[in-house]
């Protein structure tokens, strides 16, 4: 099939007859004619939007005769599509001014750039920002001033949320669809996403493009339904590629936020752990100047994050293959749970960092109020090698001979009632000073050579 120099717009759609409406209608209203065509694939909706997308004669449609969910539906308008560039819109979304040129103009920006996508009001991942508008009227006013392209905002991510998201053709054909394992969906965008990293492609998030998201149309009503297909869904991606994804696109803001990096000095910074790259990318949008390397176990992730760093695939408390005195901050994360002997390991790796370099690291807490009620209901604790509390902690960064040690609590938001009070149960039967320790879930520490 020969291409054409237009976008491919795929919208898979079950119920949700005036969302889908507006969601057309909105494209149609802000996108040039000419540029696009709509490809909508039903299934199986039952509210009547089938019979008015029948009626519409600038739409491929797409009749599916039961619900093959999303990723099936969208690589089913994938296999029909004839443009060179395929962009996947939920239909719960309302598109806006300039949305489609701005997100081009990044896409075409560089051949290494496989997909991209915008920021939103409602969505996962940092993929939304504070907005002003109460209604569509006003967001579309907020929008057409905010839609200006800018390539200064455009900010290259490890994944990117599937509810508007712009691909190359010819990245869909080297990548391969959308995986029909995560139906009815959710994760099969990292899952694409991931795949596309280890190709070599480039994600971006484009900043300087809004399109509304009235959010979890198709799972609104059922909301067991969808924690059960998340979990599901998680649990593929995991066994696909014996990776958590929750981990493996973590960003280690809490790490970030304390290190004290020159945007115009060079600065080498080692992770350990790194996952998909994650926290590579957010340190070098922000810190151009930044060199950054990586240790990883699992070789697909090594593979995803060598795009935006040097990374060496091998367990994460082998020797490390750089010289000693090279770094001036290492992040471990949360890997001192599973290395054999903490001290030791500390020892060892604080070697590799310059004089006065930070080491940053973070404690899960035994005594968090979570971790002791599944103890005093009878769990077994499964999952690493190692506990800490508060006290251990402080001993072994004592023991490893680090200096200037900084901790921070980190706490779950919005502690139910039946929470604070088994807080304050275990607080009576301890010391007020304890009451800090059961609240907090981790500690995150800053330490010095």
């Amino acid at each position: 099939m020969t291409l054409s120099n237009i976008t491919s717009i795929v919208i898979p759609v079950r119920n949700q007859m005036s969302y889908t409406k507006q969601c057309i209608e909105s494209v149609r209203e802000h996108t040039a004619q000419g540029s696009f065509e709509l490809i909508v694939i039903d299934n199986d909706s039952d509210d009547g939007i089938g019979a008015w997308l029948a009626e519409q004669e600038d739409i491929y449609l797409i009749s599916n005769p039961e619900n093959v969910g999303f990723p099936r539906a969208c690589n089913q308008g994938i296999q029909v599509a004839k443009g060179i560039r395929i962009l996947l819109l939920n239909n719960d979304t309302v598109v806006t001014y300039r949305w489609l040129e701005n997100l081009i103009d990044c896409l075409e920006s560089h051949t290494n750039i496989g997909a991209v996508g915008p920021v939103t009001n409602y969505a996962s991942y940092g993929t939304a920002i504070p907005v002003p508008y109460q209604n569509v009227e006003e967001m579309q006013s907020f929008a057409k001033s905010h839609n200006q392209s800018d390539p200064s905002l455009w900010e290259e991510r490890a994944k990117l949320i599937g509810f508007c998201l712009l691909m190359r053709k010819d990245a869909l054909e080297k990548v391969g669809e959308l995986d029909e394992r995560f139906s009815l969906g959710n994760y099969e965008d990292d899952d694409w996403c991931f795949r596309a990293r280890m190709e070599g492609y480039r994600l971006f998030l484009c900043r300087d493009t809004f399109v509304h998201h009235h959010g979890s149309a198709s799972f609104g009503q059922a909301g067991n339904l969808f924690a059960q297909i998340l979990e599901r869904n998680r649990s593929i991606f995991q066994d696909k590629w014996r990776l958590d994804p929750i981990k493996a696109f973590h960003t280690r803001y809490e790490h970030i936020e304390w290190m004290d990096l020159e945007w115009e000095r060079e600065q080498k910074v080692l992770e350990i752990g790194c996952g998909a790259g994650a926290t590579f990318l957010a340190l070098r949008n922000q810190y151009p100047m930044i060199r950054l390397y990586g240790v990883e176990s699992n070789k697909n992730a090594a593979i995803a994050s060598s795009g935006a760093g040097e990374v060496v695939e091998q367990e994460l408390d082998a020797p490390l293959p750089w010289p000693e005195d090279f770094f001036d901050h290492i992040l471990l994360g949360d890997c001192l749970t599973n290395v054999k002997e903490p001290v030791m390991f500390l020892q060892r790796i604080k070697t590799y960092l310059k004089k006065d370099g930070a080491l940053f690291a973070l404690f899960p807490n035994f005594c968090h109020y979570g971790t002791l009620s599944r103890l005093l209901e009878g769990h077994v604790l499964e999952g690493t090698d190692h506990r800490f509390t508060w006290l251990s902690i402080q001993s072994i960064l004592e023991k490893a001979g680090l200096q200037r040690i900084s901790v921070k609590g980190l706490t779950h938001p919005d502690l139910s009632e039946e929470v604070k009070q088994w807080i304050d149960s275990l607080t009576a039967l301890s010391s007020p000073e304890m009451k800090e320790h059961y609240m907090n879930h981790q500690y995150s520490i800053k330490a010095f050579r």
